[in-house]
């Protein structure tokens, strides 16, 4: 019997995991796209835990997380800012 996922909003504390998440699957994604530096320097500017924990405070922003799972295993991140699409 399968049990529906739960869903919760994202907030600052989860930004660690959220980040380290996020940098793994970025660079996996255009490790063969762009150059090594381009990418070290977009991870270090867009998904470092202080962008990341700012994205989580942002009432502009939101971010939803299942309830169970821990953040560096699955998860989606959704947020809306002005800056360069990922």
């Amino acid at each position: 019997m399968k049990t529906a996922t739960q869903i919760r909003y994202g907030t600052p504390a989860d930004a660690e995991h959220l980040a380290r998440f996020a940098a793994q699957t970025f660079t996996a994604t255009y490790c063969d796209l762009d150059n090594a530096k381009d990418i070290a320097d977009y991870v270090a500017e867009y998904f470092s835990v202080t962008a990341v924990a700012d994205v989580l405070r942002d009432p502009a922003c939101t971010t939803l997380l299942p309830k169970r799972a821990r953040c560096s295993r699955a998860m989606q991140w959704s947020g809306r800012r002005n800056r360069r699409a990922v």
